[in-house]
């Protein structure tokens, strides 16, 4: 598959991936940290129920944090019932990346010596002599992925968490006429996508620096759920219970938490297993952004995506 079916291909998978996974953006926790504003997710939208309830009377407080569990436990029990929808998200993207053989063109390993030496090979067979090609993996420097994130502090991957890259740098000679643009035809065809990023010819000599990618083998962290205790999440909340607790309302609101807890306890498997499963759409998505970057129109920031420049 040549670059421009790849591309026609891949606008297909992107409108059928992206047009069934209406999640909600996770996130950006490094940009979010760097610029001094705490991450926010769904179910960080309301506040705790652990937090301090201040103001009013005991029964008053008491409702609130009331009122602050059932938004928790309407979120908890949302996500726990998203577990297919995760799996199914994550099922679409690799699907549609077996179906345009993006696993071909852009592998899960450097592959720097297949690469030299099938480029090597295909430019002899063209004609090219004295070929020499040298593929290197470029060394990025990236903050580091943990394997654990606590609830309430989700993972965003950055683009640069999946990327890999390739310098690729080609030389030759007796490359004259026709032979020139036989040889740029092989680079944006070839197995491996590659970008052009500089190209010569003069004198029949050439010299070309390329690029070639390929996603980072990386997992996503685990997020762990917090613990949820009535008592612990009522006494964090500084609501004492114990000292009105000859009201009747208040037993009934007590019950009342109680009961949301346990709800919330009686799916936990199912929520656990969900929100692990949250990180592992982001790092579908964030290949996707990666793949859907290399393969689309150039944007008019003056990326030059897969083109080439001749000099």
């Amino acid at each position: 598959m040549n670059n421009m079916s790849f591309r026609r291909a891949f606008v297909l998978v992107l409108a059928a991936t992206w047009g069934g996974c209406k999640s909600s953006p996770a996130p950006d926790v490094r940009r979010s940290q760097r610029a001094g504003v705490p991450p926010r997710t769904t179910l960080d939208a309301s506040p705790s129920p652990i937090a301090r309830v201040d103001a009013g009377s005991p029964i008053e407080r008491l409702r609130a944090f009331r009122s602050r569990v059932q938004l928790e436990r309407s979120a908890y029990e949302a996500t726990s019932q998203n577990r297919g929808s995760y799996e199914s998200a994550i099922r679409k993207i690799r699907n549609q990346f077996e179906w345009t053989g993006t696993m071909v063109r852009i592998p899960g390993i450097p592959m720097t010596t297949e690469l030299a030496r099938d480029l090597k090979t295909a430019l002899t067979e063209l004609g090219v002599v004295e070929v020499d090609v040298v593929a290197t993996e470029r060394q990025i420097q990236r903050p580091a992925i943990p394997e654990t994130v606590p609830e309430g502090e989700p993972w965003r991957f950055e683009d640069d968490d999946v990327r890999g890259v390739v310098d690729v740098r080609v030389t030759g000679k007796g490359v004259l006429g026709e032979l020139s643009r036989k040889v740029l035809d092989l680079f944006h065809r070839f197995t491996r996508l590659l970008a052009v990023v500089s190209y010569s010819d003069a004198g029949g000599r050439l010299e070309a620096t390329l690029t070639a990618f390929y996603f980072r083998p990386v997992r996503a962290p685990t997020m762990v759920p917090r613990e949820r205790d009535a008592d612990k999440d009522l006494h964090a909340a500084g609501i004492d219970v114990a000292s009105v607790s000859a009201d009747p309302d208040v037993k009934a609101l007590v019950l009342d938490v109680k009961a949301d807890y346990a709800a919330m306890k009686k799916v936990f498997a199912a929520y656990r297993d969900a929100l692990a499963l949250t990180n592992e759409v982001q790092l579908s998505n964030a290949k996707l952004r990666f793949f859907k970057g290399l393969v689309m129109p150039p944007s008019k920031s003056g990326d030059k995506g897969t083109g080439s420049q001749r000099r």
